[in-house]
């Protein structure tokens, strides 16, 4: 294991043994490939005053840098890095990858020396969204008021911690929630293991974390419509959010969206009978 944090609000074991009903659920996330068209592609050289020239498709030059610098153990004004297009990359193209073997290729040639991956190298071997297993308790009163959350996550951090721009990358600091819970606590750790490197692919931890689904579910049972249960406790300006006390809510859309969307959907409303040439296509 090479990550792990943990985040409090209020007292969850308390409020979760108040609880009038308790939800439990474990689920898991597989890895991501950032799906990007534009394999990897590198050319290094160096110049005749030594310095090490690298064009990389890499979405973090000054991170690579430093790694080149630390490896090479020349000064970082001998690393100068060509930042080049790198596509619709969604945050993937961040792992140092052939600019390590590329340098002392170049060295040991005198020449420059280019690497141009397959779409295939790319989805076998460079970095993804973490996998993930998360476990989520939810505490409620019979009437829907959310009491206690507390999420538990292991993220598949996979292996060569120190090509990645964050060599700790440790994602999905707290679930971005719209709701009102005072009591919740976030557990999460990432597990170093030989396997596909995890980083970044847009918004990281995000997607794994996102419990809406479940709440929705638990509503379901009791009868209640999602669109009033999450109107019922959506954050409201002023409230504190979980992942800084210090911090407010201060622009909190989730009611006035919510109303957009009812009244542009005509939500309740029945739906218009359908004519007999609209049915036939």
């Amino acid at each position: 294991m090479h990550g792990y944090d943990i985040t409090r609000k209020g007292d969850v074991e308390k409020a979760m043994a108040g609880a009038e009903r308790v939800f439990e659920r474990t689920f898991t996330t597989p890895r991501t490939h950032g799906g990007y068209i534009e394999p990897r592609a590198t050319l290094v050289w160096i110049d005749d005053a030594g310095a090490l020239h690298v064009l990389s498709t890499n979405k973090s030059p000054f991170a690579l840098r430093d790694q080149l610098a630390f490896m090479t153990e020349l000064p970082k004004d001998k690393v100068v890095i060509h930042p080049s297009f790198i596509g619709g990359e969604f945050g993937a193209k961040a792992l140092t990858i052939e600019e390590f073997p590329l340098y002392f290729l170049a060295k040991a040639t005198g020449k420059p020396v280019k690497n141009v991956r397959s779409h295939a190298d790319d989805v076998r071997s460079t970095h993804v969204r973490h996998a993930a297993t998360i476990r989520v308790r939810i505490g409620a009163k019979n009437d829907g008021t959310l009491e206690a959350l507390d999420v538990r996550v292991v993220f598949d951090g996979g292996a060569y911690a120190a090509g990645k721009p964050v060599p700790w990358l440790m994602p999905g600091r707290c679930p971005k929630l719209p709701y009102r819970i005072e009591h919740a606590q976030v557990e999460r750790m990432t597990s170093y293991t030989n396997t596909i490197p995890g980083g970044f692919v847009r918004a990281p931890g995000d997607i794994q974390n996102d419990i809406r689904l479940r709440i929705d579910a638990r509503h379901r049972r009791r009868g209640a419509a999602p669109r009033s249960t999450r109107a019922a406790h959506a954050q409201r300006r002023g409230r504190r959010r979980h992942r800084s006390r210090r911090q407010s809510v201060l622009r909190p859309r989730a009611r006035a969206m919510l109303e957009a969307v009812r009244k542009e959907i005509g939500y309740g409303k029945p739906l218009p009978a359908r004519d007999a040439a609209s049915a036939s296509r």
